[in-house]
């Protein structure tokens, strides 16, 4: 019955050690698991040894599948260097023409290919508390070049989402404790996350 353990364990390791919110109904798999496996127990006591281990088989290979289709629900939080490809979706669902797109921290590198056209060469977005010793600003120019689009002090990026246009912030982190603090508590409001990455909203 051991291999039944693995999906006991599943269901019960995933919200604390990652942080992701279970299905209703996957609340309630350990304990009918753990049922099952002492009802199967308790009935393969008169069962031959051959057929204990067909049974043994067959629960080992239920239990693998249901992990590994199980876990395809969370691929995404379980990985640190993710595919933007849902917050780019979340990016598109929530933009409205005369919006801002900031990327506070981390570079979301691969979002403009996933956010259809959000973010373009025409529609760019403003960056800050950026790493300038790492792509793209470690590059000799490129800091001069981006001009207003960087934001270097906490205080130009309070000023800026403190202004009457909307502004959607992409941040990593959840909650981002490093934006907040930088952000001086201003109320911003998680609009989608997908894994290690917020979406926030100003307004």
């Amino acid at each position: 019955m051991s291999p039944l353990f693995l999906l006991i364990a599943f269901s019960l390791v995933l919200p604390p050690v990652y942080h992701v919110t279970l299905p209703r109904w996957m609340n309630w798999q350990a304990p009918v698991v753990a049922m099952a496996a002492v009802a199967i127990f308790w009935l393969s006591r008169i069962w031959p040894a051959s057929k204990r281990a067909v049974a043994a088989v067959a629960i080992a290979i239920f239990s693998q599948l249901a992990v590994v289709h199980e876990a395809s629900w969370f691929e995404t939080d379980f990985k640190y260097n993710q595919t933007l490809k849902q917050l780019g979706a979340s990016l598109r669902e929530n933009y409205h023409t005369g919006d801002a797109v900031m990327c506070f921290g981390p570079l979301p590198e691969g979002l403009p290919f996933y956010s259809g056209g959000v973010i373009s060469g025409t529609n760019r977005p403003v960056f800050a508390r950026m790493n300038l010793t790492r792509l793209p600003f470690e590059f000799p120019g490129n800091q001069e070049r981006m001009g207003g689009l960087l934001l270097s002090t906490d205080d130009a990026v309070v000023q800026f989402l403190a202004g009457n246009q909307r502004v959607l912030v992409v941040a990593m982190d959840r909650p981002p404790e490093a934006a907040q603090k930088a952000l001086r508590n201003l109320p911003l409001h998680v609009v989608a996350r997908s894994g290690n990455w917020d979406l926030l909203s100003n307004r």
